[in-house]
């Protein structure tokens, strides 16, 4: 094989492995883990990454992990603030432009056709994000002050209260040991994430209307 054909191979592997770490990285959900009883937060992404950081209050630092392997992360420090120096003024170029700006958008604002674009896309990107994230686990532990309390709360969660089944209220516990503690584990999907953020942008692309923009533009100019 020639020298030309060896390093297009070589780069074609490369592209080749990329393209498949791009993919195991949109399509591996991060999952985020907040423990009330440890006063953690816990994030993992592909499996070999994991990092747990202790809750503001809590003592105890920050760690990283890769491949069971732990990363030393750097020490925050305080940097020094610097002094205090005079305001410069801004060129009056630039504020002309800002002021420009400033009445372009308001402009396009009053028009019905570009508000109800961005509302119309604003509430796709927001069903979008809304979709990416999903509650994979909820364990709840509560201990009230007086024990009837408990047992009454017992009751009511096994007879079906505010409507929700036992079978979904299996990981609330009541305890009378004066344990209250919460697990909540949820997953962010990247490629949920890209999908709606994406849309969007092609939607308000799509639905804006471009001889309005360009009118107001030039009538902020005025």
């Amino acid at each position: 094989m020639s020298l030309a054909g060896i390093i297009i191979a070589v780069a074609g592997g490369i592209l080749l492995v990329a393209l498949l770490l791009m993919s195991a990285a949109l399509f591996s959900p991060i999952v985020f883990t907040f423990d009330s009883a440890n006063w953690q937060l816990r994030i993992r992404w592909l499996v070999v990454v994991e990092y747990w950081r202790r809750l503001p209050g809590a003592d105890g630092a920050a760690g990283l992990s890769i491949a069971g392997r732990p990363m030393r992360l750097a020490a925050r420090s305080e940097a020094p603030r610097p002094a205090a120096h005079e305001a410069v003024p801004r060129p009056r170029k630039d504020r002309a432009a800002k002021a420009r700006l400033g009445r372009f958008a308001f402009r396009c604002l009053r028009q019905t056709r570009v508000r109800a674009a961005l509302l119309r896309n604003a509430r796709r990107l927001w069903r979008g994000l809304a979709g990416a994230v999903s509650l994979s686990r909820l364990q709840v532990a509560m201990s009230l002050p007086d024990p009837a309390w408990n047992g009454m709360l017992m009751g009511w969660l096994a007879a079906g209260g505010f409507g929700v089944s036992r079978g979904r209220m299996r990981d609330v516990r009541v305890n009378f040991a004066g344990e209250n503690a919460v697990v909540i584990e949820g997953r962010l999907y990247p490629y949920r994430m890209v999908q709606a953020l994406v849309g969007a942008l092609v939607g308000l692309l799509v639905a804006l209307p471009y001889g309005t923009l360009l009118r107001e533009w030039r009538a902020s100019a005025a």
